[in-house]
């Protein structure tokens, strides 16, 4: 009986797992579908960071990932998973990333946020940033990230829910058009 609670227990916590994140980005070729997600912060710099992966990442995957792209964050000259505009080291669907005032263990909010944002996509193989006119850029930002709350301490609880479009950069086909509706939620990682 003992073994059928456990076993019970366990696909309860499979299933709550991966019921982190729904959504994704319909691209020119298709959708892609988001199946993981991660964020840390890195309080030397203030960088807050959510990634929406493409694959079922498994926790020491994304520890990897994110150091790495903390020590960067940090100053350091980290080079490999999750650092530069190299989507191959890194399978995700869409990425966000941030500098916030607010301070270690302090909550932060979709207002805090959206104030120095940038975020970019992986529809086939190349990272694209979101580049919206700079007058739009503030009204985009704060449309495309209509719910964040993220508790700034290790383990702490982030909830994000992302969601817009973009007509693409015509000057390169690596910028296609986008569009995503995406929903995780999960703990954040802090390095520091």
């Amino acid at each position: 009986m003992l073994r059928f609670a456990i076993a019970g227990a366990f696909a309860v916590f499979s299933l709550s797992a991966h019921a982190q994140v729904k959504g994704g980005l319909t691209c020119p070729n298709g959708s892609v579908e988001a199946k993981s997600f991660g964020a840390y912060y890195a309080p030397a710099k203030g960088a807050l960071t959510i990634f929406f992966f493409r694959e079922d990442m498994k926790e020491q995957e994304m520890d990897a990932i994110f150091a790495n792209a903390a020590k960067f964050d940090a100053g350091d000259k980290a080079k490999g998973p999750g650092v530069g505009k190299r989507a191959r080291y890194v399978p995700y669907a869409f990425k966000a990333w941030t500098r916030v005032s607010a301070k270690p263990d302090e909550t932060v909010t979709a207002a805090d946020f959206v104030k120095n944002v940038y975020y970019s996509y992986v529809c086939e193989t190349t990272e694209a940033v979101v580049k919206p006119d700079m007058k739009q850029r503030a009204a985009k930002a704060k449309a495309a990230f209509p719910e964040v709350t993220a508790e700034l301490t290790q383990g702490g609880k982030i909830s994000v829910t992302t969601r817009g479009a973009y007509d693409g950069d015509p000057k390169t086909k690596f910028a296609p058009k986008v569009s995503w509706d995406i929903q995780g939620t999960g703990k954040v990682r802090v390095y520091e």
